[in-house]
């Protein structure tokens, strides 16, 4: 039986950058409230998951930047893995390349790089564009996918400083030295879990996915939309309660 869950956020939990639905909550409570432990694994930054999921961040652990960043529920840092100079330096001259190789129309060319201390995320067209036009602009991942390719070179470069590159999010390319993968198993270590009695649930678990890292390391359950979460979790309530 699984009791221990991880979830990805954007397109998975949410919408990109949207605040969690109340039929979202209900089912993550469902899952608590039977004696699941919930966990929310994503690229954003701890602020912004606070802001996405709201008050049932009291009752989850947030592995944010990738897992990069980890808080217990009660909001305890359990490890914090920043990029250094180096890293960091490097890896903006590679997100300025991709820009100029995507050529897109950007409305805000300042909103397209974060850099979120232990994570650089580059955005097609911008973190906080519209979400019609992030949810268009590369659904089938091919743009991003295209860069990687094109840049193979420059991120095994990366690689050697490491710095991993993979698609995260509905628009972005997330930079880290430690991917979910890494971090997941850090966590399950420490708690002590056993990996078969957990689940991770995301929609990027495809190859250069920013999920697919935690293939091989707990099960996995690749969803395509929050509602397709939501009957997931049902079934998992369900399993729990009987």
């Amino acid at each position: 039986m699984k009791k221990h869950f991880f979830f990805d956020m954007d397109g998975t939990l949410t919408r990109s950058r949207s605040e969690i639905t109340d039929t979202m909550v209900a089912c993550l409570r469902g899952l608590i409230e039977n004696g699941g432990d919930v966990i929310v694994v994503s690229g954003a930054v701890k602020s912004q998951i606070i802001k996405q999921i709201g008050e049932i961040v009291k009752d989850v652990v947030i592995l944010a930047q990738n897992g990069n960043h980890a808080e217990s529920s009660s909001g305890e840092i359990v490890w914090r893995n920043e990029l250094t100079a180096i890293q960091k330096n490097e890896t903006l001259k590679l997100a300025r390349k991709m820009i100029g190789h995507a050529n897109l129309g950007i409305r805000d060319p300042g909103d397209l790089v974060e850099d979120r201390m232990c994570q650089i995320s580059y955005s097609l067209i911008g973190h906080n564009a519209p979400l019609e036009e992030k949810e268009a602009i590369d659904s089938e991942k091919i743009i991003r996918k295209g860069l990687l390719c094109c840049f193979e070179k420059e991120i095994s470069q990366l690689n050697i400083l490491g710095i991993q590159a993979r698609i995260g999010g509905t628009t972005c390319i997330d930079f880290t030295a430690l991917n979910k993968g890494d971090n997941v198993k850090c966590f399950i270590e420490r708690m002590g879990w056993d990996p078969e009695e957990c689940i991770y649930i995301g929609d990027a678990l495809f190859e250069g996915g920013n999920d697919h890292s935690v293939v091989g390391v707990v099960p996995t359950y690749s969803v395509d939309s929050p509602r397709g979460c939501e009957d997931v979790i049902r079934s998992f309530i369900n399993e729990l309660g009987a």
